[in-house]
């Protein structure tokens, strides 16, 4: 759960969905599984081993490859062009694209994440990971 401040939701979602990128540039992908608050609609839960595996689908990469794609630092690359984020019709939160650093850039691969409101916050949820 975090904290998003209504006045400008990007002071919050922004730096959580960049600190995610460098749990998984950092080989920490359990703990930023861990920082996911449930499944997403179609429930999936995202373990560090989905991560990987939706990543290795979404590129065309299969398990017999030799390395899979790295995860890069978002803070050490220049920034990307985002939209967002954006407020659900219905207020019940907020939803956020942004490109998925690899191999030392930009990806062509999308992480989609949401917001959802409760009681004590916002649930944060990994919607997908695909290719946009």
């Amino acid at each position: 759960m975090i904290d998003i401040d209504a006045e400008d939701p990007n002071r919050t979602i922004v730096p959580f969905v960049r600190t995610w990128f460098v749990l998984l540039a950092s080989g920490e992908a359990e703990k930023a599984s861990e920082s996911l608050d449930g499944p997403n609609s179609y429930g999936i839960v995202w373990t560090a081993e989905t991560i990987e595996a939706t990543v290795r689908a979404a590129l065309g990469n299969s398990e017999r490859e030799s390395a899979p794609p790295k995860f890069s630092d978002p803070n050490e690359l220049a920034d990307p062009q985002v939209d967002g984020p954006e407020k659900f019709d219905d207020g019940s939160g907020y939803w956020f694209d942004h490109p998925v650093p690899l191999d030392g850039k930009w990806s062509d691969l999308t992480a989609q994440f949401e917001f959802k409101k409760r009681s004590n916050g916002f649930a944060v949820i990994l919607h997908d990971l695909h290719v946009l």
